[in-house]
């Protein structure tokens, strides 16, 4: 009898085989050699993915295979260009990070963190502020729009007056209401009796904003 041990190593070639070896998934090809029919293999394995679509048999592995897309995977090599649309872009998905400085036109500037932030030094407006009441300086086109401004009725209110607005003659009150101080106003008219007919007494002289005369008729 013929054992393992009789038969040299690599003695049994292609054209030794019998046709009859050739299980279930091989095939006799015309030199003898065996190959492999994957048609007629029958796995008890899927191909299973929570992130792609897979189409195909079942059964089609020998083992259970899952698909998943690994982080970081799919870069901007993988993006076919043009094929993100508004609807693909998640709400609040665009942050400052997100942001390149180019986006940041006439007024705008990114910061550090790549938000971006108005420049008011580099926006040109068209707008002026005129008043026909106030004097406006500074810059004009100083708005994107033009303004007026005008002091509305009864809006200088006591609140409003600066204390030093009341001169002489004038007090300001505790409200803020200018009052007149009679004992600060210096008049230039005095009280005569041209005649004598009037004693005077008090303070007759610069008394008055005019010169008034006394005198009595005397039958």
């Amino acid at each position: 009898t013929i054992t393992s041990d009789d038969i040299a190593a690599d003695a049994i070639n292609a054209a030794s085989i019998n046709p009859d070896v050739a299980g279930a998934g091989l095939t006799q090809n015309a030199s003898g050699a065996l190959e492999v029919d994957g048609t007629a293999i029958n796995g008890d394995g899927n191909i299973t993915s929570s992130d792609l679509t897979v189409g195909g048999d079942t059964n089609a592995l020998l083992g259970d295979v899952t698909l998943e897309i690994a982080p970081n995977a799919v870069g901007t090599t993988e993006i076919a260009d043009g094929t993100i649309t508004s609807d693909d872009i998640a709400a609040d998905a665009i942050n400052a990070a997100s942001i390149n400085p180019d986006v940041a036109g006439a007024g705008l500037t990114q910061n550090a963190s790549g938000a971006l932030e108005v420049d008011g030094t580099a926006i040109n407006g068209d707008g002026n502020i005129t008043s026909s009441d106030l004097t406006v300086g500074g810059d004009t086109n100083a708005l994107l729009g033009d303004v007026t401004l005008e002091i509305a009725p009864n809006a200088v209110d006591a609140s409003t007056i600066n204390a030093n607005v009341a001169g002489a003659g004038l007090t300001q009150n505790a409200s803020g209401a200018l009052e007149v101080d009679v004992t600060g106003i210096s008049g230039d008219g005095s009280i005569t009796s041209p005649n004598g007919t009037v004693t005077l007494t008090g303070t007759p002289a610069n008394s008055l904003f005019e010169n008034v005369g006394f005198d009595v008729n005397v039958p």
